[in-house]
């Protein structure tokens, strides 16, 4: 194995970790029974941000430029303010 390899490898593990522990944190505020706007949102953030690093370490995006790298964010953005949004009305 290349030296290159082992350091992708590390950061890839490395990402894997950071995605558990969020599936965890979402997974226990669920258990939380606690209700309301702000742990909605909280957990719709975590998904965002677990999506996005899906996007740039595991889909290989990180390396690309331009519109391929926008259309995934994109993709993330517009289901979540729509689910945002939801929330929030569901909430008034």
């Amino acid at each position: 194995m290349r030296k290159d390899d082992t350091a992708n490898l590390g950061a890839a593990n490395r990402t894997f970790l950071v995605l558990l522990a969020l599936t965890f944190v979402t997974f226990f505020a669920g258990e939380s029974h606690v209700e309301g706007v702000l742990l909605s949102g909280m957990v719709l953030g975590v998904a965002l941000l677990k999506g996005h690093l899906l996007g740039e370490h595991f889909m290989g995006l990180a390396r690309v430029r331009g519109v391929w790298r926008w259309i995934v964010v994109i993709w993330l953005f517009f289901p979540a303010m729509l689910i945002g949004t939801t929330f929030v009305l569901a909430a008034r």
